[in-house]
């Protein structure tokens, strides 16, 4: 997965124009394609680092020959794909056993060269995907799926109101820590008035350490179940943030009086 610095590099580089994540970021709803149109099997991308939830785009750096395969193919033909995060980033030729169990739906938006010959590819996610089993593993990995819907349950305001809050604020901390966010971040993320898109963007674009539990998002159909375990994940985030300065601020005061 891409860095923070390199993501705002792509998104301010002039190759990568054309995309711009902030008019996404003020979706006023999420982005819907008809389930019953998908196909039963899908061609899996094996995602390191890197979690795409429905309604986001997001870039993913691509180097291993099946993935750019992969994502060439499914630019030229604009067909859908599955994106999955491996549940071990240090394979390099993922199988079944090597994939998380969930992903989503995609659609290659974009790719651009980088000059180390791995290219990026701006993914869309639609939907969420269980993945049944691995059919295929060449030319590359293809799994039989099936699709899972977000559930928006009735919500009263008030609390909505104070979910929403609670997620940008702690958020925005884990941006602000950031010397490579762009000066812009806080502000597009207290935009935002969509619940959905707010919990699921913020699920694929916030950086945290515990990257596994933010993974496990994906499983939750619940969008208020899902609100609450990545407030959750948050907060162990902003806690790790706070004793990493206040270790350094030791170290920078005992260096100091030496």
């Amino acid at each position: 997965m891409m860095q923070m610095k390199e993501y705002n590099d792509l998104f301010a580089s002039a190759g990568a124009a054309e995309v711009n994540i902030f008019p996404v970021m003020q979706g006023e709803g999420m982005t819907k394609i008809d389930e019953a149109s998908l196909p039963d099997a899908l061609p899996i991308l094996a995602l390191r680092n890197a979690v795409l939830f429905p309604g986001t785009v997001y870039p993913i750096t691509i180097g291993r020959e099946k993935s750019i395969r992969l994502i060439r193919e499914a630019e030229k033909n604009d067909t859908f794909i599955g994106a999955v995060p491996q549940n071990d980033v240090a394979v390099e030729d993922p199988g079944e056993s090597d994939l998380y169990g969930y992903g989503t739906v995609s659609k290659v938006i974009k790719t651009l060269e980088m000059p180390d010959g791995t290219i990026t590819a701006i993914l869309q996610g639609f939907t969420r995907l269980k993945v049944d089993a691995v059919i295929h593993t060449d030319p590359y990995l293809v799994a039989r799926v099936h699709y899972l819907s977000d559930i928006e349950p009735e919500i009263e305001p008030n609390e909505r109101m104070m979910m929403m809050e609670s997620l940008k604020e702690k958020a925005v901390s884990i941006v602000r820590s950031s010397s490579f966010a762009p000066k812009e971040a806080s502000g597009a993320l207290n935009a935002i008035n969509s619940f959905p898109f707010l919990v699921n963007f913020i699920a694929t674009t916030i950086e945290v350490e515990n990257f596994e539990d933010k993974v496990a998002l994906l499983q939750f159909d619940d969008l208020k179940v899902r609100a609450m375990k990545l407030l959750t994940v948050l907060e162990t985030q902003v806690q790790l943030l706070r004793i990493k300065q206040e270790i350094n601020q030791k170290v920078k005061s005992d260096i100091d009086q030496q």
